[in-house]
């Protein structure tokens, strides 16, 4: 119940909620009118369920808000008003989810941190962390040679690697993965998808943008927000039709 903007200049504003501190403004005041945090040399920004995340442009990751899960990574559960730098570095992209937080890496690795409970960190455990931990199979590194975009939902992760295939891990409840199965996934598994340019990730549903111009969705759909003109779960990428 937030929203985040950043600035041509590499300032950030924001509103809305703010209970938990997400704004990054010092207070718990809700706001009804943006006004501009106290950061700068911003290059990306991301707002999960309760917390902002902020990517600086030397790499480093700065966030606010909401910490009960660790997802600020910061090293503690306790909530922040004002954003704090953790200790990471070398980060290229950053993803908010409901309670979690990912993080693409220069190398092409990912770490993640926060909120465990589905197994979103992808480290094959199911315990909280709060401090970024390398996405793992098997009690085991794994290295995603090559993601070129990360996306997270409220307990599921995508990831967008460099020859347009897809992988998404964990909470599948809705068929948001898009491996054509509701079972859930410890580790990331192919999406029955190729040719894709972008993605995005919301509450229980994925959006993809193809290299042609076209749009596909998998996942919740109670509201219709597949875009497909039903209210029916899917759990197999399909074509919008839109224009």
């Amino acid at each position: 119940a937030h929203t985040v903007f950043l600035m041509n200049d590499g300032t950030v504003k924001a509103v809305g909620y703010n209970e938990d501190g997400e704004l990054g403004d010092g207070t718990t005041e809700n706001k009804s009118t943006p006004f501009t945090v106290s950061i700068s040399e911003v290059k990306q920004v991301a707002a999960g369920q309760n917390h902002t995340v902020f990517l600086m442009n030397d790499g480093t990751v700065k966030a606010v808000g909401y910490n009960y899960d660790g997802e600020l990574g910061d090293g503690t559960t306790e909530d922040k008003i004002i954003p704090v730098t953790l200790n990471i570095s070398g980060v290229a992209q950053i993803a908010a989810g409901g309670w979690h937080t990912v993080f693409l890496m220069n190398d092409g690795t990912v770490k993640a941190v926060g909120c465990n409970e589905s197994g979103e960190l992808g480290d094959g455990t199911t315990d909280d962390k709060t401090i970024p931990v390398l996405v793992n199979i098997s009690g085991k590194e794994y290295i995603f040679n090559g993601v070129k975009q990360i996306a997270a939902g409220k307990n599921h992760t995508v990831f967008l690697m460099n020859d347009g295939t897809v992988r998404a891990e964990r909470d599948n409840s809705y068929g948001q993965l898009g491996d054509g199965t509701t079972k859930d996934k410890q580790t990331p598994v192919p999406v029955n998808i190729s040719g894709v340019k972008q993605v995005a990730a919301e509450y229980a549903h994925t959006v993809f943008l193809m290299n042609d111009g076209t749009v596909k969705a998998v996942g919740y759909n109670e509201y219709g927000q597949l875009g497909d003109g039903t209210t029916e779960n899917k759990s197999t990428p399909f074509t919008v039709s839109i224009s």
